[in-house]
């Protein structure tokens, strides 16, 4: 049966096609297609300078932050994130409400569990940061990632 049924598809998928009403073109246009990642952005180049949301985290250093959107998708957002200013910000009371993969691009990420023990990623290195983690996360020099997340998960704020 479902032999068939995939046997059906393609006939009138063919007929379709031999009477001019769809064109092989146009469903190739509607395909995705893969999307290069700006390596400008990636690079430091461009990114956009935005306020400081995590302020009320902040608890030592200062955080410049600027931005790019890399990828805004269905399923995944993919962003470059710098700050400068030596930052440190605690999650220990507001726990991650979701899973971010990061890839350290520059400077250095230190994260402190609530036991002390750190982790620490220079460039080249990358981690997944777990829903739920609730220790401080430490930026230092000019400090930026590549990071993706599910979409419509990109804060961990309503």
């Amino acid at each position: 049966m479902k032999y068939q049924h995939i046997t059906l598809h393609k006939i009138l998928f063919a007929a379709l096609l031999s009477f001019g009403l769809i064109s092989s073109t146009a469903i190739a246009q509607e395909s995705p297609t893969p999307v290069r990642l700006n390596s400008d952005n990636m690079a430091g180049i461009d990114l956009i300078s935005v306020p400081n949301s995590y302020a009320d985290i902040l608890t030592d250093g200062e955080m410049n932050i600027r931005v790019a959107s890399l990828y805004d998708g269905e399923e995944i957002d993919v962003s470059i994130f710098e700050s400068t200013g030596d930052g440190t910000t605690t999650h220990r009371n507001l726990p991650f409400r979701f899973e971010e993969f990061v890839y350290v691009l520059s400077g250095k990420l230190i994260l402190t569990e609530p036991n002390g023990t750190k982790h620490e990623f220079a460039p080249g290195q990358s981690v997944v940061v777990p829903i739920g983690y609730v220790g401080d996360w430490s930026m230092e020099g000019t400090y930026r990632e590549l990071v993706v997340v599910m979409n419509g998960n990109a804060g961990f704020r309503d």
